[in-house]
């Protein structure tokens, strides 16, 4: 072996006889196979000659004989790129790279050739991005556990691509794009107690002051209450819900007149009154203003029969429309019944 290496050192280098010195390396893998020096000029000159099946043979060759991991990886690589991009001929490439993957599940070019080699939303795909997603670096596994999200959704493979969403948002929690495909994935398998945790644990995350980002956590609060009206019949957190939107917009129209009309239905009063007056004191519409201060102090006067209570409101209706009949009356009563002479006074001369 070793005359056999020193001659085609000889034959290379000083008498540029490259064919003499591959021939001399082959003599040297058949006694020793996978020997480096020989292994890399035979490697180069193949190549350059563009003979690929010797080099193919030379790879499978050194494969047979007993190699440290690395260099086995190093000689599958180089095999399974040679049918893949120079013979072109991916399916003799496959199971070179299936045998890489064994060991190495991260490595980019086996990941790049079954990117293309598979349809995106192959299950063999998702398998292969799976096994590399789990063993990757911290760098590696975020960018794999999306990709292999995205490819499970492409391919319908509904409970895979919930997995696959659940781990990116355990990678970085505020990910939106996996907040989205969550909530269709949900909603499309009517799954809708985790629809309604998605959502929740959105709304949670979006404490900023950007208006956009407002903006987000008001729909995500509305799309919340119809899935617990519609689908899930809870009116208790119908009513937590409207509440929440309230918190973040106090005048909001369409939250204001669904607690009143929710509460009036459970006879709940006290919350109603609270409702009522909260859209009084919102509205911008005179007749509208009083017309609700007017229902507060019945309320209060027929519901509790708490004439003190009724009095602000009351007071209220005169402030907008100085001349209401109703209010007067009410009130005239009232002051009569506490014996609150000089308000009374007040009211007689109106």
């Amino acid at each position: 072996v070793s005359l056999y290496i020193h001659a085609a050192r000889v034959f290379e280098r000083e008498t540029s006889d490259r064919d003499n010195a591959a021939t001399c390396y082959e003599r040297v893998l058949d006694f020793t196979p996978g020997q480096a020096d020989a292994l890399t000029f035979l490697v180069e000159y193949f190549t350059e000659k563009e003979q690929w099946d010797h080099l193919v043979a030379l790879y499978e060759d050194a494969l047979r004989s007993r190699q440290k991991l690395e260099s086995e990886q190093g000689i599958l690589i180089q095999l399974a790129m040679v049918h893949w991009r120079i013979r072109n001929s991916p399916e003799e490439a496959e199971p070179y790279f299936a045998r890489l993957r064994k060991t190495d599940p991260t490595n980019p070019g086996m990941l790049t050739f079954y990117r293309e080699y598979l349809k995106q939303d192959d299950p063999r795909l998702l398998t292969i991005l799976s096994d590399a997603q789990r063993v990757a670096g911290e760098g590696q596994k975020l960018t794999l556990a999306l990709e292999l999200a995205r490819s499970a959704q492409l391919g319908d493979h509904t409970e895979r691509a919930i997995d696959a969403w659940k781990a990116v948002q355990r990678l970085e929690p505020g990910n939106l794009e996996a907040v989205d495909a969550l909530r269709d994935l949900y909603r499309k398998g009517e799954k809708w107690n985790a629809l309604v945790e998605v959502m929740r644990t959105e709304v949670d995350a979006l404490t900023g002051t950007d208006l956009e980002q407002a903006a987000r956590k008001l729909g995500t609060l509305r799309e919340m209450v119809a899935i617990y009206r519609d689908h899930l019949k809870l009116d208790v957190m119908v009513i937590n819900t409207y509440t929440a939107i309230l918190a973040e917009v106090p005048d909001d129209a369409e939250a204001l007149d669904a607690l009143s009309a929710t509460y009036e239905s459970m006879g709940r009063w006290n919350d109603l009154i609270r409702v009522l007056t909260q859209r009084a004191d919102a509205s911008t519409k005179a007749d509208e203003r009083v017309a609700l201060y007017s229902r507060v102090a019945s309320l209060w006067i027929e519901r509790f029969a708490n004439y003190n209570q009724a009095t602000k409101p009351l007071e209220s209706v005169l402030e907008l429309d100085p001349e209401h009949r109703g209010a007067l009356a009410q009130l005239k009563d009232i002051y009569s019944k506490k014996r609150a002479w000089s308000s009374l006074y007040e009211v007689l001369k109106k």
